[in-house]
């Protein structure tokens, strides 16, 4: 399965149970439930281990991806909480495939156009809206200052009315 993909909350039985302890659990400790507790609290009901290990891994990237896609108030998209780290195979012709829970908090759209740098041996991937994105914050300030040429024709017209 990709991460983030195909992932159906179960509606019924011990598959829905493990989704509800780790929900429960979120809830009650303010943080993402982490796989030993919702092991434990699960195989004390009964739930088989390895059911509840697979439910688990299901219930964090429904989780994961219910974070990508939290939008707030200004309809910008929060990153997840915890960062993404996998590790990907470069095919023989140079290929990466990302996953579609990466592309997703990376806001590629259906182009799939991307921008690309190397930095100190590091490729650096992202999308055209997170460049956006990031442009508009740096200049944020600059949007909120007075207008220089705002002030200067308020005072070219301020002299004309006085003379």
């Amino acid at each position: 399965m990709v991460p983030g993909e195909n992932v159906l909350r179960p509606k019924s039985g011990d598959t829905s149970r493990v989704w509800q302890i780790a929900d429960e659990i979120t809830k009650d400790q303010s943080r993402k439930a982490v796989r030993r507790e919702v092991l434990k609290h699960a195989m004390e009901e009964g739930i088989q281990e390895r059911t509840a290990s697979r439910q688990y891994n299901d219930w964090r990237r429904d989780y994961e991806y219910q974070k990508v896609q939290h939008t707030t108030g200004n309809g910008v998209h929060e990153a997840p909480v915890a960062p993404l780290h996998l590790h990907l195979q470069i095919g023989a012709d140079g290929r990466v495939l990302i996953p579609a829970e990466m592309r997703r908090a990376m806001k590629i759209d259906e182009s799939g156009k991307l921008n690309a740098e190397l930095v100190d041996g590091e490729l650096r991937l992202f999308s055209p809206a997170v460049a956006l994105e990031k442009l508009q914050t740096l200049f944020a300030p600059l949007r909120e200052a007075p207008s220089l040429v705002d002030e200067l024709l308020a005072e070219r017209r301020a002299e004309a009315a006085r003379e």
